[in-house]
């Protein structure tokens, strides 16, 4: 019995996680929207000013910057958050390891919205 139950949560799991990799695939809301995205509906829409901030993450990234100075020097520039808040390296992280932002230069995104 126990390992039907084991079983079906590994399923659960799975169909879980390929359904939110659908969702973010096809710009729709999968969780709190997102920087660099606003919502309409259920649909993600890009904010071309928070991905331009993306981009410079990326670039300020490339360039050796750790992602505590990268946080620092949002903060000090007064980027707007999705808070309004200030930036923390974990943040920064999360934005440099998230897929939601692959292709993200100079402010846009390869990914278009599926209507």
């Amino acid at each position: 019995m126990a390992g039907f139950a084991e079983l079906e949560r590994n399923l659960i799991a799975e169909r879980t996680e390929l359904s939110l990799a659908h969702k973010k695939a096809h710009l729709e809301v999968y969780a709190s929207t997102p920087y660099g995205y606003d919502r309409q509906g259920e649909a993600l829409t890009p904010n071309l000013a928070e991905l331009g901030i993306v981009a410079q993450v990326r670039a300020w990234r490339l360039g050796g910057w750790s992602l505590r100075k990268i946080a620092q020097e949002l903060t000090y520039q007064q980027a707007p958050t999705k808070q309004g808040g200030r930036w923390y390296a974990s943040t920064v992280k999360y934005l440099l390891d998230n897929n939601l932002y692959e292709g993200v230069s100079n402010g846009e995104s390869r990914r278009v919205s599926v209507p």
